[in-house]
């Protein structure tokens, strides 16, 4: 099934900027349960859900708010309720978004000009209620053209739209009111955001049979997707999550869109990206389905990532000049099995919020996947003790850092570090560890192993298969982002920003093809290094991807990304066969 994923889907400005000051406020209160959302922040309720178990409530009055750190949300608050915050919280933390602030201005500026302000928009949303707190009084709430004819005689007429509003009901209701009024003053306040939202509906249904739209049951903007959709003659099914997705009916549509509102986050958007990518329409050959859903089962068990592994051992071998017996790289192989799969359940609580859907498939398949783990721990301890005494202790050593990961073992008193008690903690740590981990199991020890170290020619290899991991590792860090920021996992774009972690993975891309030209010209890595520059293009082209929205955020595009493993094993391979 193909599916087309709209480019302007999930938080929009507001929303991420409200999410981005109460995951701030929850840091600088760690373990405080006085943080409290005037109202909930966003219509999302399995968001919803991940705030509370971080310490975030929900209150409906100003006397539950008494002595609390207390977060206006993005729809914004009447100033009267505004001023009873500020009286009785401790601290008050104003998230009203700036476009939405803009529109109670003008409210507020026309009112007091002698204008009758008519907002077009829902009059029991949270938003259009804190508008009419802006009004002095004479504001009127209107969705529908029928409701002009009530509207009362009067010679200044301001008319503003809910951010969220439908624009084609706005322009409708537009037009009738300036047949009634002489004196009208028009300001199309519905977000930039919000008509992109709309705009993308309307041009993608001529592209597909069918469109998702992925967001809370009582979420304005996106109960108005669906809605335009449908207008458009769509078959429309609104969602919250994968779970409701209908697969008999969806089954029937060989094209599907997908949109989300304002407050969907991106996981979930994936989640149900990659539910429809497994999806066979009914009229294809159902090989299709069985082929994705192996590919699924075997990225879910981390059987791709770890064959990986293994190739870029050999990979790494063939740039320091020495060879690769297999036993050495079916070590880095188990390492890189155990870390990735034990991780997962020493990480279970962050995992339950953010992957539901995978969290379950490592609690069903606990026993086999934790008995074959400490398997593959135990195997690749054995073959590193073949090696020696100091490779055994070297892989003893990086499998305790990779088992402690996720585990409280640094104790800090109340400073600056008090927050960090693990090593996950360590802002950055998981791209940098990750990359680390895999260079020194795929080249160093393995070469010491063998008796082939070069401190030159093996570092250089150390350093070249670092700088791949850890970009493909950020591509992924990027993809979870929100996420990530929501359960506190201090990956680099969570550390550093999205923007910046972009512009990082480019620059380490390029330093990556100048330290193969330049190890290569001074021969102090063998010809062969130049094998990997087609999989340093994969992972720029990923980037890209990622960026430009190109490919879907689900299974494919994971494949896609752990494939530059495997393209580096086969150009190296091919280039010694023909040499």
């Amino acid at each position: 099934m193909k599916v087309i994923v709209a480019e302007t889907g999930g938080f929009c400005m507001g929303v991420k900027r409200a999410m981005d000051m109460i995951l701030k406020a929850t840091q600088e209160n760690p373990g405080d349960d006085i943080i409290c959302t005037f109202g909930p922040l966003i219509h999302n309720r399995q968001v919803l859900e991940m705030l509370s178990k971080k310490g975030v409530r929900v209150v409906e009055s100003s006397e539950e708010c008494a002595g609390k750190t207390v977060l206006i949300r993005a729809h914004g608050i009447p100033p009267d309720q505004r001023k009873k915050l500020k009286s009785v919280a401790k601290k008050l933390l104003d998230a009203t978004c700036p476009r939405v602030a803009r529109v109670q201005a003008l409210i507020r500026r026309h009112a007091r000009k002698g204008y009758l302000p008519i907002i077009v928009g829902d009059p029991e949303h949270a938003e259009v209620r804190g508008l009419m707190g802006y009004s002095e009084g004479k504001g009127i709430v209107i969705n529908k053209v029928e409701d002009v004819a009530d509207l009362p005689d009067t010679e200044k007429v301001l008319v503003v739209a809910q951010t969220t509003q439908n624009e084609k009901t706005f322009n409708e209701i537009v037009d009738a009111i300036k047949e009634k009024y002489k004196n009208v003053e028009v300001y199309n306040t519905i977000c930039g955001s919000t008509h992109q939202r709309q705009e993308e509906v309307k041009r993608m249904a001529n592209k597909v049979d069918a469109m998702v739209v992925v967001g809370g049951y009582h979420s304005g903007n996106t109960i108005r997707l669906a809605e335009i959709a449908r207008q458009c003659g769509l078959p429309t099914f609104h969602v919250e999550t994968e779970k409701e997705l209908d697969v008999e009916k969806l089954a029937s549509f060989e094209t599907i869109g997908v949109t989300a509102g304002a407050s969907t986050p991106s996981w979930m958007i994936r989640r149900v990206v990659e539910v429809l990518e497994s999806f066979t329409h009914k009229d294809s050959a159902l090989y299709h389905h069985a082929l994705f859903k192996c590919l699924r089962m075997l990225l879910n068990v981390n059987v791709v990532v770890s064959c990986g592994a293994g190739i870029l051992s050999y990979v790494a071998a063939s740039i320091a000049g020495s060879v690769r017996s297999f036993p050495f790289a079916l070590m880095s192989a188990l390492y890189v099995f155990a870390m990735h799969t034990i991780n997962r359940y020493t990480d279970k609580a962050s995992l339950r919020l953010r992957e539901p859907e995978q969290a379950a498939f490592y609690e069903k398949w606990y026993v086999p996947l934790c008995s074959t783990s400490a398997l593959a721990v135990l195997l690749s301890l054995y073959i590193a003790y073949l090696g020696g005494k100091l490779v055994f202790f070297l892989m003893f050593l990086i499998s305790t850092l990779g088992l402690l990961y996720n585990v409280p073992i640094i104790r800090s008193d109340k400073n600056i570090l008090s927050h960090i008690n693990k090593l996950k903690d360590i802002p950055g740590s998981k791209t940098l560890f990750v990359a680390g981990a895999w260079g020194a199991v795929t080249s160093i020890i393995p070469d010491i192993a063998q008796g082939t170290f070069s401190f030159l020619a093996s570092s250089y290899a150390f350093l070249l298969i670092s700088l791949m991991v850890y970009v493909r590792t950020a591509i992924f860090d990027l993809l979870d982002i929100q996420g990530d920021t929501i359960v506190g996992k201090e990956t680099i774009p969570v550390f550093i920003g999205e923007s910046k972690t972009k512009y990082l993975l480019g620059g380490l891309i390029v330093l990556t093809i100048v330290l193969v030209a330049t190890g290569t010209l001074t021969e102090v890595v063998t010809g062969y290094t130049w094998c990997i520059i087609p999989s340093v293009i994969v992972l720029a082209a990923c980037l890209l991807i990622y960026r430009n929205r190109i490919l879907l955020p689900g299974t494919l595009f994971e494949a896609l990304v752990e494939s530059f493993a495997y393209l580096a094993g086969a150009m190296t391979a091919i280039c010694k066969l023909f040499s």
